[in-house]
This record gives C-alpha cells, structure tokens and sequence, in this order.
C-alpha cells in the first residue's frame, strides 16, 4: 500500500482519532461511507484538502489524513462486530426493582431518585415499568423537589444537584433540615459554583418565568445565601433565615390558596 494515499475524513465531534466517515467522490456526488478502502484516493494531502475547500458544504468537520491507520481500525472493528453500542443487563442493575409503599420509605425514593440520576445511562438500568412505580420526590418529602443532572459541554461529567421546593402553606424548617441533612450526608452533589459551593436550585410559583430563577447556595462556616437574578437576594445568613426567605418570597402555590 502506498504511503502516498490521503483520504478524506469526516467527524463530527472533538474526536481526533479512530473513526470517522469517509468520503467517495462520484461525478456529480460525493458520499459518506464507512469503509476506507472504498474512499477516494488522492496522492497528496495538499490536493485532498483543496477538494474539501472547492466542493464541500461541511469543511469544517473534514480533514486530509493517510488512509492505512483507518484501514486497520476497520479491519479490528470489523473483526469484533462491529458493535455499535453496548448496554448494561437489567438483571445486574442495582436500581431495576420495584417500589413498594409497604417496604420503602422516603429515604427509599431518595436513594433511588438519585442512583437513577447519578448514573450515566439511567434508562439503559430500568425498565419503564420499574421507572414508572417510583413516586416523584415531591410525592414523599416536603422539600425536595427532584434530583437534577446535566452534562458538561465536553460530556466529561455529569453534573447531578437538587431541585428544593417550599410549598406556599405547607413548609415545615425542622422536616427541611431533615431532608436538607439528608442530603447533605449520603450523596455526593456536584452542581457547584466557581468557588466550589453546593447549589440548590429552587421550584417555585415563578416557574424560571422569563429568567425569573432563584437558588440557595451552601457556604463555608454554616452560612448560606439566596441567589437570584431579578428579585431581592439575602447575604449570608443562617440555613432559618434563608429558609423564611424562601418561604416568603420564593414560595410554590397560589396566592389565594
């Protein structure tokens, strides 16, 4: 094989190695394929990215490289199946059993809540059957609304937090702290901000209405704060005065309840 053989590559993410879509040019087409050995040939890098530059829409994602490091990662995806995706066994998942109300209680439902939440693939772990028999955390606590996660850009973690709830004329601080402490002492919360503070997110009568969005933010020394972006904010306070703040300006129900 030459080593004078560049072939056109296509990615579509940050990946810089292994795979990729490959380009065959026809007469009037050009197509993506995802063997190698059928891509077009060019004899030098130079001509290859000249034909990106003069006949390709998608540039930006393509790229002149030698074509014998991909006929190799072909040939060993090709000798192992060419498997696409893999899932975990829903017999070895520890979360895919049901909810029982006779047998779990709300530490149960938090638990669960958050091993479904915390996990990467959650719904390659449970059958929608079992998703399905869980109660939301607003079932069977006073204050938690829900776990909350979300990727970073890179999708090299995954951001997991909780939603806190205060319900118009229902909100209790002794069961807050309760389940605050809760928390706090069995699970690892990473939704943080720059200086490393836990963030709580607040669910609240506003709805995040047009940015409209509060958090409570947990501080060194057993201070918090109330964060918010167009509404009155406390400085740092003690977990009962941020409480009655929330209870007070933040609170979810109606106000003619």
């Amino acid at each position: 094989m030459s080593k004078n053989n560049w072939i056109i590559v296509t990615r579509f993410h940050d990946d810089t190695e292994g795979l990729g879509f490959y380009t065959r040019v026809l007469s009037d087409v050009y197509e993506e394929i995802r063997d190698p050995r059928q891509a077009t040939i060019f004899p030098t890098k130079k001509e290859a990215t000249d034909w990106i530059k003069d006949n390709s829409s998608m540039a930006e994602y393509m790229k002149a490289e030698k074509l014998e490091p991909h006929v190799e990662l072909f040939m060993e995806h090709l000798d192992g199946g060419m498997v696409r995706r893999s899932f975990p066994l829903l017999s070895k998942s520890p979360i895919n059993f049901k909810y029982n109300k006779t047998k779990h209680d709300w530490k149960d439902v938090v638990d669960w809540s958050y091993n479904y939440r915390n996990s990467r693939d959650p719904d390659s772990l449970v059958s929608y059957e079992i998703y399905s028999s869980w109660p939301h955390l607003w079932r069977v606590t006073k204050h938690l609304w829900e776990f909350n996660g979300y990727w970073t850009l890179d999708y090299s973690e995954l951001v997991v937090g909780v939603e806190l709830v205060f319900p118009k004329n229902d909100s209790d601080f002794q069961n807050f702290k309760i389940e605050l402490d809760y928390v706090l002492d069995n699970y690892d919360l990473t939704h943080k901000d720059d200086d490393g503070n836990i963030i709580f997110t607040v669910f609240d009568r506003f709805l995040s209405e047009g940015g409209n969005s509060v958090t409570l933010v947990k501080l060194p020394d057993d201070k918090w704060r109330v964060e918010s972006r167009y509404s009155s904010k406390t400085g740092d306070v003690s977990l009962k005065e941020a409480f009655d703040y929330l209870v007070r300006e933040r609170y979810y129900g109606d106000d003619d309840e």
